[in-house]
């Protein structure tokens, strides 16, 4: 009878194992596939999660993901959302958010069944899927038509993301990541791939519309040579060389940036002299001078869930200015979606909903993910690099409910951490 018990349990073990193993060949997939196509990607995520319930251990798979900082501090966040809708009369839209922040909920899954030996591919499916769209970029820049592939992007060179904003932040990642390969690896053959990833990434950034994405790039660089090199006197100098050559040429051959770069200094002058807020960087000035003041009114606890929106159209149209201004300012007023609707600053519009209280709240996430982070160098540079800039996209857009990007963070996050079988690996060598 015990034979018999045994050979089940390690029958039910061995079966466990290879769903499990399963399932992280279908996560490669499926971070190949999001950046292309959030619908079908979806498909494969609902098969991953039905696997999941196959995969064994759920019970310590659960308490763990339940003991774990990182989920603490997103259902924090979730709390935070309902309790605020308390003092709050846009139970709608609260409600549509709260849905579409759902995928935060997968974070489960990641932290639970992603095992060590597939991290780097799933890294790599992720360059991969960056690499195919940089070079699609590239065939649109040259007026080049693929006939096979369909372009679903929005945005000047951009082939299948929402908007270049996004789609430029995740090349930034990829930037990141083929640098810090190149700076690591000894062989100069598995340095080759990375070397094409960086220069095409590199050129695709300086054809976007993204004025972030500029600042965003020289930030990265200088994070990876960092911490591959701890810095030293010629690293700052070639870094410093480096940013004043690549902008200089960047400013003479490519129209787009040397357009976006003048654009901002006339947009900036507007503002700052003459109190016109025109284009997309006088408008979000304007944008964060009176969502600031209207943070000032409720500081400690905000305004409640969703009210910041019609807070701040309301005080806009209050304003002794042109209808013109008014207008420029009424950018972000979206009726037909009133849920995507922002001051395009994450930080501002939690800190007018939730106020300081809040505003901790959703920076305990980013707190968590970096003390959560496991000792390797190579993963603790993609945690920085992940943090970093999606810290500092915040600052220029929202986040939280683009799910096809928080999504894509979640899983490059998840590989950068303390998960379920990091612990269980601990515990056995222990």
């Amino acid at each position: 009878m015990k034979i018999l018990l045994f050979l089940k349990r390690h029958y039910m073990q061995t079966i466990h194992e290879k769903v499990t193993t399963l399932i992280n060949y279908f996560l490669i997939l499926y971070i190949f596939l999001l950046p292309f196509n959030i619908h079908f990607s979806t498909t494969i995520l609902n098969i991953i999660v039905l696997l999941y319930l196959f995969s064994g251990q759920i019970k310590e798979k659960l308490l763990f993901a339940l003991k774990h900082r990182v989920f603490q501090s997103i259902l924090l966040f979730f709390v935070m959302y309902i309790l605020w809708s308390l003092n709050s009369e846009q139970i709608d839209t609260m409600l549509w958010k709260l849905k579409t922040y759902k995928y935060l909920f997968y974070s489960i899954i990641f932290l639970t069944i992603i095992q060590d030996p597939f991290k780097d591919k799933l890294k790599n499916a992720f360059l991969l899927a960056i690499f195919i769209s940089e070079v699609t970029s590239l065939f649109m820049f040259t007026d080049f038509t693929i006939p096979f592939i369909h372009i679903t992007g929005y945005g000047k060179y951009v082939p299948f993301f929402y908007t270049y904003s996004q789609y430029s932040l995740l090349i930034i990642i990829a930037i990141g990541l083929s640098l810090y390969e190149l700076t690591t690896k000894s062989s100069n053959l598995k340095k080759a791939p990375y070397l094409i990833l960086f220069l095409i990434s590199t050129f695709t950034i300086f054809i976007l519309d993204s004025k972030s994405s500029y600042i965003l790039y020289f930030i990265t660089v200088f994070i990876v040579l960092y911490q591959s090199f701890q810095i030293n006197k010629k690293i700052i100098l070639l870094f410093i060389s480096s940013v004043i050559i690549i902008n200089t040429l960047a400013f003479t051959y490519s129209s787009t940036f040397h357009k976006r770069i003048t654009n901002i200094y006339k947009q900036l002058h507007l503002a700052i002299n003459n109190n016109e807020y025109a284009g997309s960087t006088g408008s979000r000035i304007g944008m964060n001078l009176i969502g600031f003041q209207l943070f000032l009114q409720k500081p400690f606890i905000g305004h409640g869930t969703q009210e910041h929106i019609d807070l701040a159209i309301k005080t806009i149209e209050d304003l002794n200015v042109s209808k013109q201004q008014k207008d420029n300012l009424l950018v972000f007023r979206n009726p037909m979606s009133p849920g995507m609707q922002t001051l395009h600053n994450e930080y501002l519009d939690h800190l007018i909903q939730f106020g300081l209280v809040g505003f901790f709240i959703l920076l305990n996430i980013f707190y968590s993910l970096y003390k959560s982070r496991i000792p390797d160098l190579q993963w603790k540079s993609l945690n920085s690099i992940l943090l970093i800039n999606f810290m500092l996209y915040m600052f220029v857009n929202y986040f939280f409910v683009l799910n096809q990007l928080g999504t894509i963070f979640l899983v490059l996050i998840s590989l950068t951490i303390t998960t379920y079988y990091n612990s269980v690996q601990r515990n056995i060598k222990e």
